[in-house]
């Protein structure tokens, strides 16, 4: 099958000047293929360009919204129809990986989610801003990667990897530092870590950030803020025993 840099038209006609004269073409017929760069620019841009222009014919157009995979999707969204550049190239590309990167989330497959997720965010990593267009792509641009930050953290939180979900949640935080969702994993990953002045920090943040009618959330978050108390407390009465041995020792 025709591949673009395996299986080229370079390729064949190096075999049949082979077949026929017994001479490979001159190496600098191919080179091009092989350089670094054009291979980046390829699967970064042009590649990703070809699934956008796709989805975009096949769906009618990309809705970008920030809501992460521990919503359904159904706030904040903003609507953008039309090409402007390489910015909505990139946010297009963006979007549709973080769909696709969604439904491997909801399978279970959070290893696989998280590395789509990364590769989302390597395409919002060089928006540019040299024109008002270009700005209010690029902010809904933030919006999509505040989401992929998010989901990256959850997916962390997952296999346990507590650090990395500090490190997400603050590079969402950057992006917006009212995001409850991005204070309410931080919380949970602290108390995790034996964090625990922190962990209630940020659980009491986000407890105050989320909305009265959002019972669901509000519960999830009481119960994270009583189980770091618990841990403060079972630490308060180590210190207390170990303080009675010592003082009974003397």
């Amino acid at each position: 099958s025709y591949d673009p840099f395996k299986r080229n038209c370079n390729h064949f006609a190096d075999f049949l000047s082979l077949r026929l004269t017994g001479n490979n073409v001159p190496l600098y017929i191919n080179r091009f293929t092989e350089a670094c760069f054009v291979r980046s620019v390829f699967y970064s841009c042009v590649l990703p360009l070809g699934r956008c222009v796709e989805r975009f014919y096949d769906y009618g157009g990309i809705t970008y919204s920030n809501a992460d995979v521990g919503t359904d999707g159904g706030s904040e969204n903003t609507d953008i129809s039309g090409a402007r550049g390489i910015n909505q190239v990139l946010v297009e590309a963006a979007t549709v990986q973080k769909v696709n990167a969604n439904k491997l989330f909801k399978e279970g497959s959070f290893e696989e989610a998280k590395r789509a997720y990364e590769k989302a965010l390597t395409y919002l990593s060089t928006l540019c801003r040299r024109t008002e267009e270009e700005d209010e792509i690029a902010e809904q641009g933030r919006q999509v990667q505040l989401a992929l930050f998010l989901n990256v953290a959850a997916c962390e939180l997952k296999a346990g990897n507590y650090e990395r979900v500090i490190e997400k949640c603050s590079s969402a935080l950057d992006i917006d530092h009212k995001s409850q969702k991005a204070l309410y994993r931080m919380g949970v990953a602290q108390g995790k870590l034996g964090r625990n002045d922190e962990a209630l920090i940020s659980l009491r943040e986000a407890l105050n950030l989320t909305a009265e009618a959002d019972t669901g959330t509000l519960r999830d978050i009481r119960r994270e803020i009583d189980v770091v108390k618990k841990n403060v407390e079972g630490e308060r009465n180590k210190d207390r025993e170990f303080a009675k041995r010592m003082f009974a020792a003397g």
